[in-house]
């Protein structure tokens, strides 16, 4: 995550999602963290700043999880569009 910071756009806000979602209009980049405890509400309400419109859609979303977030999906506790529309890039990482 250290690494990628200086590529990110600014503002990059933080979000730790058992805190609530609360995302500033402003935001060019979003880091989610614990994205899979996000309820039906917070993930429609995720998906919509998504699909805002906006002059500059060039948004970065980083999304962050402890959970394989498909089987979230699977059992029908996390959105498949939301799913599909952030996993662009899909990157496991093991303890060192």
């Amino acid at each position: 995550m250290r690494e990628a910071l200086p590529h990110l756009r600014a503002p990059v806000q933080h979000i730790a999602c058992e805190e609530g979602l609360a995302i500033s209009a402003s935001a060019k980049t979003v880091i989610l963290s614990n994205i899979e405890i996000l309820n039906g509400v917070e993930q429609r309400t995720l998906l919509a700043w998504l699909d805002r419109p906006s002059e500059d859609r060039r948004v970065q979303i980083i999304s962050r999880t402890s959970a394989p977030l498909y089987t979230y999906v699977q059992a029908q506790l996390f959105d498949e569009t939301l799913y599909y529309r952030l996993n662009s890039i899909y990157l496991e990482v093991f303890p060192a």
